[in-house]
Order: C-alpha cells, then sequence, then structure tokens
C-alpha cells in the first residue's frame, strides 16, 4: 500500500515533468533492487505516532523506509529519474500516514 500511495504521488517537486509510474511493485523491485526497509533505524525526519493511538489500535509503531526511483520526462521529452527517501507510518489496517 505505501508503494501505491508513492506511485499516484503527482507533487513530487517537479510538477512541470510527466511522471512515469512504474506499471505494478514487481517492475519497480526490478528497478530498484534493496529500496525497501521496516524500521531501519533512525533517526526518521516523521512524527511517530502516539502513545494513545497506538495502544487505542489507530496506528502501527512501524516505520516504511522506501527510496523510490521518481521518473519523469523532462520538458525536452527526454526519459529522466532521480531519487527521494519516503517514510511512512502506517494505520494498522495498512494504509500509510
Amino acid at each position: 500500500m505505501v508503494f501505491d500511495y508513492q506511485n499516484e504521488r503527482t507533487d513530487l517537486g517537479r510538477s512541470s515533468y510527466k511522471y512515469i509510474k512504474y506499471t505494478s511493485f514487481n517492475e519497480y523491485i526490478k528497478e530498484n533492487p534493496n529500496c525497501c526497509s521496516i524500521n531501519p533505524g533512525g533517526p526518521y525526519e516523521i512524527r511517530q505516532s502516539s502513545f494513545l493511538n497506538r495502544i487505542f489500535g489507530y496506528d502501527a509503531p512501524d516505520v516504511i523506509v522506501i527510496n523510490f526511483k521518481v521518473r519523469h520526462l523532462d520538458e525536452n521529452g527526454n526519459k529522466r529519474a532521480f531519487k527521494t527517501r519516503f517514510e511512512n507510518t502506517l494505520q494498522n489496517c495498512g494504509h500509510p500516514h
């Protein structure tokens, strides 16, 4: 679910470019092996879930880190890519915050 969330984003800092979405998670993993980790160790740049949200079952304590290669077409139609890092906490149902 975290991959789907990031793959659908259009606000990655270069809005004038046309993003090239990955067709599937398998395609992404093939191009980006060792991209993802769960709780790799901080410090993280995101806010952790509150204690009450965790004990009442709203949020999971895990942090998912994805080194995401964003593919896009530049202003001349050439295929380019840049890397960015995403840190996501999860709701207990698996949806990212």
